[in-house]
């Protein structure tokens, strides 16, 4: 039974069987490819791949488990030479029926600390998921080997580098302080 109809990269949980595991590969078509470079900021991805299973989790549930690969050239944040990383890594999302009672209540939680799960839609779509897959596997500040990293230092313009040391920070406070022992 083909698991895409109509578009590639979609699942429809209507078409799965409601027992056992349903096994998958993404087959990532050039136009789809295109779509992955422009919306992560990249030079090139080759060799994607995303391959794994979904199967009935709890009564109403489905939980996937997936194997994510892709080799990827971004840009080098000090030459903007190309510079290539291969990514492999495990992807596991929990689609709930009733994601809120997974979500925290509390106004203090920006995160859940599982944050495998997910809302329960009708169809689970590969490419959102090898996108966050790749933005999250990417390395942050890419370099090209035997660059080493870069040190920033913030200064108003035309002035010498701030010091610390010099400078003393809290040194206000406590003539602050000391004013206030005075009148006191």
């Amino acid at each position: 039974m083909p698991l895409f109809r109509d578009v590639p990269g979609l699942l429809r949980l209507s078409d799965l069987p409601k027992s056992g595991s349903v096994d998958f590969t993404l087959c990532v078509s050039p136009e789809m490819t295109d779509r992955l470079v422009a919306a992560l900021d990249l030079l090139e991805i080759r060799k994607i791949r995303l391959s794994g299973c979904l199967k009935p989790y709890e009564r109403t549930d489905w939980r996937l488990q997936a194997q994510l690969g892709a080799t990827v050239s971004q840009r080098c944040i000090a030459t903007e030479a190309p510079v290539v990383t291969r990514i492999d890594c495990e992807l596991e999302r929990i689609y709930v029926a009733n994601w809120e009672a997974h979500v925290p209540q509390d106004a203090e939680t920006e995160m859940p600390e599982d944050d495998r799960f997910e809302p329960l839609t009708d169809i689970i779509d590969l490419e959102q998921l090898v996108i966050e897959g790749l933005a999250l596997a990417l390395p942050d500040f890419p370099r090209s080997d035997g660059i080493a990293p870069i040190e920033i230092t913030a200064r108003p313009a035309g002035s010498d580098p701030i010091d610390n040391t010099t400078t003393r920070p809290f040194a206000g406070l406590a003539d602050l302080k000391r004013r206030l022992e005075e009148d006191g």
